[in-house]
């Protein structure tokens, strides 16, 4: 990436569309949807201009592209004119288009594709485009709440029949005075009561007649002319009467004959009853369902019918209709024709009255009038057909809706919150760029790379915006990839392979093989079992180096997952991006994106680190004495390329121009102890005569830029004390004995004195005692001490000689120490054994102090047992140097002594033994352990 020109994948579409909604003006225009998706979401009550930037809708440019643009929104109003752009495209004479609510967009409305997504709008009308002023507005609107508490502006039905019998353009076009006020407004006044509203469409292939028979079948009402008024009244057929305050109708009483009764029988009547209704938010038919259980158990079958009341909007007033139908259905209603006297004149359509016949058999019954007939001159009956009223309308239905067990999925885009901003590396580079431009790629350039983990589940992929300063965003990937994500159960040494994850997101989509990023350090994913979230990596990949990590750390697995921004950018730069998810249902909104900065470094250009950091010999030690020596293996950035190179593999390169840097720095200072630059070898000595802690750097460079990262150790370190030579042993039994010095013995070495004797010992001058353990066994009695002396020039091959008071057992033994600093004795301590003891003499047991000049560790020891004829053997135990013979002939003088070394760091016990194969009956010994510095 980076490098080349534009490559053309396909092109955007761009259109001018009128499209027409229906009769205006209307209330306000609230939704649009292409392809089921939100194109606008809010409330337009008003003939304007409205701006739409949905440019993500349909996935993006590389997908289906949004739609973006201007949209005019035209209610129709009487003085309304077409929009400029509108009449230019049409031409010639373009009219205002008054009178219908139409729209007019102009823009983007897909990419890659030329077919243009199906378009909705929801707009709702009750007061608006009326002919004339609206009728009684304040009980026009009723206001419902839909499924998933969408807000719903349903309209009265009294006042849809209203308008539809006296508008004059589409409608009836009666005067308002042929319709009977306090009836229609009563009704209106019951059914705001009720919550009836309707959302119900007219269209001009059906009558208006039609229309209004559909509301009145709605509603459960009666509109009809009165006989004594002349005027249309608008009755509701509900169960709000006083049954004995009706007229009632019998053989004494108007009563003249019941000349048809039809009985219907409540066995194989409908039993389950099912609604279609509509909603007007999703747009979509549902269904509710009310069922008579006793019926169904009485008749032993389900029998179903379905009506269609596609202008019920909300669950509920379809539950409650269903209601008033199935009891109409199901009843076994019973059905008259009567014959009444003129007392029967004041009956209208609807009324309900009260009739009893005993000659039938019928106590008072209330019924409802049907079709009314007058009687003639010669017979002045008036004939009535009237049903059993069980018409009112249910308040509830019984049935009650059941909540779904299922939670629709959340679509909406949510706010990436794991998230990370990197430069590309090289290898990223080569991965994606064909390698004729690979090689033209400045390597001054930097390049960025967005990683993210999937907020939710729906979540399918999210935009890189990015912009320099308080520039413009612009859109630098539309089509970035989240990766597999978790958590680390335990902390990570730079040296683990092995680890563990929880907290996993998309885990099973992990790459074996591929590149992952722990924090700042990229390592390569060896294995990987989804199961047990376990897996193994190698570490210090690419341009990293091995790292800590602690529990909880976050790995990202990069491999072929982000999104990049081809653009180049200088070094230095500081890049702000942000990240806007993408769902199906449309795009974040960049106002709810974090926004996050990157300091551009050059990163691809650098050097890779070297690889197999040693310090003297080993991994990350914990401390080292004497010069420290580190070691390394080549890198080669160019040939690497696309190649997962992991830190523990030998020498690659090195890249031309690359050498390396080293240095040594005082931990608590920071200050540089030594350095050297320009290696373009492997290894190099770092030597100080600073003792503490430090901390060693190994870094590339090339042409001046440094790699990326560097090793950091931090260790203790103390400069080596040699034993620059030890002089024989001598065992006699007499008042003296000497040694030679070691002839490589110079002015300032220290001078160690080891001597068993039996007698008060005269050392040579210029000895200073250090410390004397005693033992005794018996009559015997026997010393081990240890003298020191700072060595002048002529001490090389000097004799020493060592009196005692008398001819009795006398060892000595003198070892030479030199450091890089003057060498002194910082502490001893002693032991003795009187008695019996095994054939293991231990050495006086010290602790070091925790000092920076803690250097090495001298015991001595002797033991009193003697037997003659024997071969003897003193061994010192593991990780002790000794410099007195493990083993002697000397049948009269056998060993009696021995002497070792040890490094001594600060805080270390020193302790040890002599194992020795003599035995006799004087086992006692005697120990002094020294500890230089």
């Amino acid at each position: 990436m980076g490098m080349g020109g534009s490559v053309t994948i396909g092109y955007k579409y761009f259109m001018g569309i009128h499209m027409g909604i229906g009769r205006g003006p209307m209330n306000a225009l609230v939704a649009i949807q292409a392809d089921g998706k939100e194109v606008f979401s809010g409330s337009v009550t008003s003939s304007q201009r409205i701006t739409i930037n949905k440019p993500k809708l349909f996935g993006g440019d590389k997908k289906e592209g949004g739609i973006k643009g201007t949209l005019d929104v035209m209610m129709g109003e009487s003085a309304q004119v077409a929009p400029s752009l509108l009449a230019s495209m049409l031409g010639g004479a373009v009219p205002g288009f008054r009178g219908m609510m139409t729209l007019f967009f102009d823009g983007q409305v897909s990419a890659m594709t030329p077919y243009l997504k199906p378009w909705k709008m929801r707009v709702w009308r009750t007061t608006a485009g009326w002919d004339g002023a609206p009728w009684y507005t304040s009980k026009a609107t009723i206001s419902l709440i839909g499924p998933d508490d969408g807000p719903i502006n349903a309209m009265n039905p009294a006042h849809i029949i209203y308008e539809c019998l006296t508008n004059r353009d589409w409608g009836g076009g009666m005067a308002r005075g042929r319709l009977h006020e306090a009836s229609f407004m009563a009704a209106a006044d019951q059914l705001y009561a009720e919550g009836f509203g309707l959302c119900l469409r007219w269209n001009r292939q059906d009558s208006v007649k039609n229309f209004i028979q559909t509301v009145l079948d709605h509603i459960g009402a009666n509109l009809y002319l009165s006989r004594f008024d002349g005027l249309f009244h608008l009755d509701l057929i509900r169960d709000d009467y006083d049954a004995d305050s009706l007229s009632l109708f019998d053989e004494d009483s108007g009563l003249l004959g019941i000349d048809q009764d039809d009985n219907g029988a409540s066995s194989g009547a409908v039993n389950e009853l099912i609604i279609k209704w509509h909603d007007p938010i999703k747009d979509e038919d549902r269904q509710w369902r009310e069922r008579n259980l006793a019926a169904i158990q009485s008749d032993g079958q389900v029998i179903s019918t379905t009506l269609d009341y596609p202008g019920i909007p909300t669950i509920d007033l379809a539950g409650r209709v269903a209601v008033r139908e199935l009891r109409a259905r199901s009843a076994g209603l019973k059905r008259f024709k009567l014959r009444l006297d003129r007392r029967g004149y004041q009956l209208q359509p609807g009324q309900p009255l009260r009739i009893r016949s005993l000659k039938r058999g019928i106590e008072t019954l209330v019924v409802r009038a049907g079709r009314i007939e007058d009687g003639t001159l010669t017979d002045g009956a008036i004939t009535v057909t009237v049903v059993q009223d069980v018409f009112g309308l249910a308040t509830s239905s019984m049935a009650s809706v059941q909540p779904s067990g299922w939670v629709p999925p959340d679509r909406t885009p949510t706010a990436i919150a794991l998230r990370k901003l990197t430069e590309r590396t090289w290898r990223d580079l080569a991965q994606t760029t064909d390698p004729a431009n690979l090689d033209l790629i400045d390597s001054t350039a930097s390049y960025l790379q967005a990683l993210a983990v999937k907020p939710t589940s729906l979540s399918l992929s999210y935009t890189l915006q990015d912009r320099v300063g308080s520039g413009a965003w612009i859109d630098a990937d539309d089509a970035g990839d989240f990766c597999p994500s978790g958590l680390l159960v335990s902390a990570l040494d730079r040296q683990a392979t092995a680890f563990i994850l929880t907290a996993g997101t998309d885990l099973d989509f992990v790459e074996v093989g591929g590149a992952a990023l722990i924090d700042d350090e990229i390592v390569r994913i060896d294995s990987f079992d989804t199961s047990t979230l376990t897996g193994t990596m190698a570490r210090g990949c690419i341009d990293t180096v091995p790292a800590t990590h602690a529990a909880g750390a976050r790995i990202w697995f990069i491999e072929s997952n982000g999104a990049i921004d081809a653009a180049a950018y200088t070094s230095g730069a500081t890049i702000q991006a942000r990240l806007l998810t993408q769902t199906s249902e449309g795009q974040l909104d960049p106002a709810l994106a974090a926004v996050d900065s990157l300091v551009m470094a050059q990163r691809q250009g650098r050097p890779y680190p070297p690889g197999q950091f040693r310090i003297g010999g080993a991994y990350y030690p914990a401390s080292i004495v004497g010069d420290v020596v580190l070691t390394w293996s080549h890198r080669d950035r160019l040939l690497q390329a696309d190649q997962l190179i992991d830190t523990l593999q030998g020498n690659i390169g090195p890249e031309s121009g690359v050498t390396y840097s080293a240095r040594l720095l005082r931990a608590d200072t920071l200050a540089e102890l030594v350095s050297q630059t320009a290696i373009s070898g492997t290894t190099v000595t770092l030597a100080t005569t600073y003792e503490g802690s430090v901390i060693a750097e190994l870094w590339a460079v090339r042409d001046g830029l440094a790699s990326l990262q560097r090793y950091q150790h931090t260790f203790h370190y103390q400069n080596a004390v040699t034993v620059v030579g030890y002089s024989t042993t001598s065992f006699v039994t007499d008042v003296s004995t000497s040694v030679t010095i070691p002839s490589a013995t110079v002015a300032g070495d220290l001078l160690l004195a080891c001597v068993m004797h039996r007698d008060t010992l005269t050392p040579p001058p210029g000895w200073t005692l250090v410390a004397t353990a005693g033992t005794v066994n018996g009559a015997v009695y026997q010393y081990t001490s240890v003298y020191k002396r700072t060595a002048d020039s002529g001490d090389a091959n000097a004799s020493s000689m060592w009196m005692q008071a008398s001819a009795v057992r006398l060892g000595l033994h003198i070892v030479v120490l030199r450091g890089a600093a003057a060498l002194d004795v910082l502490s001893s301590a002693t032991a003795n054994v009187d008695g019996s003891q095994d054939n293991v003499i231990e050495m006086a047991s010290l602790a070091a102090a925790a000092g920076a000049s803690t250097k090495l560790a001298l015991a001595c020891a002797s033991s009193a047992q003697a037997t003659s004829g024997a071969t003897s053997t003193m061994s010192a135990s593991a990780g002790w140097t000794q410099t007195t013979p493990s083993s002697s002939m000397d049948t009269a003088n056998h060993i009696r002594m021995g002497v070792a070394v040890r490094p001594a760091a600060p805080g270390d016990t020193i302790s040890g033994n002599f194992t020795i194969n003599t035995s006799a009956g004087t086992n006692s010994s005697a120990s002094v352990t020294v500890i230089v510095g």
